[in-house]
């Protein structure tokens, strides 16, 4: 999912409509026409205008309750909706690919306990 913002040294001031055909020009999914991918309206993910799922991803156990620092922060969310790890800029996107195998095996593995009848 993506949150376009412009709390980020401005690199967001389009609108919605133009954001989005700046994306798509340079690669990005079409959220139309993507499963799986979906690009938000702008947002405001710090300060007192922060929208709700900022707030709950920032106060959640991996967020701590901090801000975020850049436009490029990035949480793994799991199953359950719950937050599993955050990832500030820069980041390794070998570690994330790694981090989303082993949420993906926990789960495999949660699922395979429970079909066993534990």
């Amino acid at each position: 999912m993506a949150f376009p913002c412009n709390q980020f040294g401005k690199q967001e001031p389009g609108t919605d409509a133009e954001i989005l055909a700046f994306a798509r020009s340079h690669g990005f999914p079409d959220p139309t026409h993507t499963a799986g991918f979906r690009m938000f309206a702008k947002t405001r993910v710090n300060g007192p205008e922060t929208v709700p799922v900022w707030s709950f991803l920032k106060n959640s156990e991996v967020g701590k309750g901090h801000e975020i620092r850049w436009n490029y922060a990035k949480f793994l969310i799991g199953a359950n909706g719950v937050p599993l790890k955050k990832y500030e800029a820069p980041f390794d996107l070998k570690k994330i690919a790694r981090d989303v195998e082993d949420a993906l095996q926990a789960l495999s593995d949660v699922r395979a306990e429970y079909d066993s009848g534990f």
